[in-house]
């Protein structure tokens, strides 16, 4: 008996190692590279929202506590932040209708610029 109980003791050790070995392989294959967390430090978007209003500005880390400016179009500086959090929300609700320009100034160089266009009702439907 007691070789009969060395071998189910062997399986089963063997079956605990396989599903230990699959569990590793599949947690694995699953996980983010790590190239991916290098590039969400790295990077700044800019997300438009069902609200014509509003923008979503989703930073990176590396962009805590970079400047935020909104231009008109003459270039005449309107509003200034600065990103405190991941997510910042850029409201154009009390500003005239338009074009602007966003910039994205980290260590006194611009890294990203885009534009805006506030639209009228009437514009946003034709």
């Amino acid at each position: 008996m007691r070789a009969g109980n060395s071998l189910t003791m062997k399986s089963l050790v063997k079956i605990f190692l396989l599903i230990v070995l699959i569990g590793v392989l599949a947690s694995a294959a699953f996980a983010a590279p790590v190239s991916s967390f290098k590039k969400d430090k790295d990077t700044v978007s800019v997300n438009t929202t069902p609200y014509r209003d509003l923008l979503i500005l989703k930073a990176g880390k590396l962009f805590m506590g970079a400047t935020v400016e909104v231009h008109d179009a003459s270039g005449a500086l309107i509003a200034t932040s600065y990103i405190h959090k991941k997510k910042m929300i850029i409201d154009f609700y009390d500003i005239p209708y338009g074009s602007y320009t966003i910039h994205v100034i980290k260590n006194k160089k611009t890294v990203l610029e885009f534009s805006h266009t506030k639209k009228q009702d009437s514009e946003i439907f034709n």
